[in-house]
This record gives C-alpha cells, structure tokens and sequence, in this order.
C-alpha cells in the first residue's frame, strides 16, 4: 500500500479509498488523523463523508493541500445584470404607456356618466317645480339681484342637498362654484329669462313649459363654460346671442367637457351632456355643436 503523508503522520490508503479520494478529490485530499477507513469504505455508491471531508453535494468544506477551502452554496441566487435589469424597466414603461391612455379614458368615462347623472336630477326638480308654479321654468338672477330667486335655490325643496348634484365633477372649477355658490349646469335663456322691451314689456317668453311644442327636441340646460365666473349669478346662457356664431357659444357653455387630453384650439373635441325639457340627458360631440352653429342653428333655440 502506498503511503500518503499527513502533516507528521505517514499512513498507508487502502486501494479503494484511493480510488473514492481521487473520484471525489483528484487535487489530492488527506486523512485527517484519527479517521477511520471503515467509514470510507462503507458505502461504495456515496459514502458519508468524514470530518473534513464533503461528498458529491460539495456542501460543507473540503480540504485540498492541508487547507479548509469554502465551497460555494447552491442555493445562492445569479444577480441579475444592468441589461437585464435595464430590459425590464424598458418593458414596464411600455406597458405603462399602453395603459395609461386606456385608464384616462375610463376616467373621463366614469366623470361624464355622474355629470349626466347629476344633470338628470336637475330636470326633475325643474319639473317638480313646474308642477307647483303654474308650468313655469324657474327664474334665475337676470335682472335681479336677490339669489333666493335663481333656481338653484327654488329647486332645492324637490331636490334636497343641491350641493351634491350642481357640481359637474369634470368642471374644473368645481371647488370654486361650490365655495360662491355657484353651479356646472346654466339653464336655456330662452327658457329661464324673458325678453322684453325698453319699457320692460315681455315681447318673448318661453318659460311655460306647456307650450314648447317639442319638450323632446329642446335643450333646457347646459354645462356652464371654463371662463365662466364661479358667482351665484351665472345661473344661465346668454343663448339669443349665439346667432353670432360659436364663440358667443363658448363664452356660455364647454362644449369639450368631456375629453381626454388637452383642449383643441376650437374646443371641437370632446362632447358635453346636454338636458332635454322632456328630462332626458343626451351626449352631444362638439364638433356636432360646432356644425349646427355655422350653419344658422341655434340649438338653444325652443322647437
């Protein structure tokens, strides 16, 4: 048998633990003194390994030239890379950008049905209010200056909390309406307001319900315009001057209300929500406003 030095120590291997050694060790491992061979020899498949010395698995520490060499563990994870890393930060902002317009278009969405909401309740507080006030449209500020009388505060009776309905939560300025009393929605003038002379005679007036011939085809009420002042007295249009084209139109209401994105110059983009006499609520594209109006029509105009 051939001698294998350890330290001070010369022992003799046995063949078959040279073999097991140089299988699992071809560096050259040593005996450590005091171990027996029997244990090496034990197993033949997959011996168990001595102190100072580890099997297959390489777990544990195994002695190569006299010295105790951590192995490496194998449950230790690869880092990833700055490619890597940089590859998935690149696929998240793509995803992101693909989303996003999907999710502020759900938004607008979601804004405009509780504005139609809101507006719906209007109508039936105006109609409420009709029934008791002989058919007729409630007043507003015009030529008055005692608020009581607009009819924000003449529908409240049928409508209870106003303050949760007059505000459109698409409106920008909604914190500064709700803060002066004001409101989202302005009703028709035509409606609302009669004409009269110099000497205040009514020459035209709109305000008995029961004599729109077409309730079904006539606006009563509007989402105010951006430029609008917040007060409580732009309670209504000015809609007997949109003859003059659309930006006496847009000095009363948003046509573009609802939109995602920036406002075009026009404000043609987009839709608003517009309240019919007969109570229902219709979404009108602006660009279809904005048509009706160079040709001649004045929507706001009783049919």
């Amino acid at each position: 048998m051939s001698p294998v030095e350890n330290g001070c120590t010369t022992r003799a291997v046995h063949p078959l633990a040279r073999s097991w050694l140089t299988r699992n060790d071809p560096v050259g491992s040593v005996v450590p003194p005091g171990s027996s061979f029997a244990s090496v020899l034990s197993s033949d498949r997959d011996p168990a390994p001595a102190r100072g010395f580890a099997g297959p698995s390489h777990e544990g520490r195994i002695l190569r030239e006299g010295r105790a060499i951590p192995t490496p563990s194998p449950s230790r994870g690869r880092a990833f890379t700055l490619i890597e890393l940089l590859v998935v930060v690149a696929i998240i902002a793509i995803l992101a950008g693909l989303l996003l317009p999907s999710l502020a278009a759900a938004k607008s969405r979601a804004r405009q049905a509780s504005c139609l909401s809101g507006l719906r309740q209007v109508g039936l507080g105006i109609q409420m209010y009709a029934d008791e006030n002989r058919g007729l449209f409630p007043e507003t500020t015009h030529g008055i200056s005692d608020t009581n009388r607009s009819w924000l505060a003449t529908v409240r009776p049928y409508l209870g909390n106003t303050d949760a309905i007059r505000l459109c939560p698409a409106d920008p300025r909604r914190n500064q309406r709700m803060t002066n009393h004001g409101t989202s929605y302005i009703p028709n003038e035509f409606l609302a307001v009669d004409r009269v002379d110099p000497f205040g005679r009514v020459i035209e007036s709109f305000r008995r319900i029961e004599q729109i011939t077409s309730p079904a085809e006539t606006i009563s009420v509007f989402e105010i315009a951006d430029s609008k002042d917040p007060g409580a007295f732009n309670d209504h249009t000015h809609s007997r001057n949109w003859t003059k084209g659309w930006d006496a139109v847009l000095d009363d209401i948003q046509p573009d209300r609802h939109r995602t994105g920036a406002a075009s110059a026009d404000h043609s983009s987009g839709s608003a929500n517009y309240l019919y006499l007969c109570g229902h609520v219709v979404q009108i594209r602006a660009v279809t406003i904005k048509s009706r109006i160079a040709q001649g029509d004045n929507i706001a105009m009783p049919r």
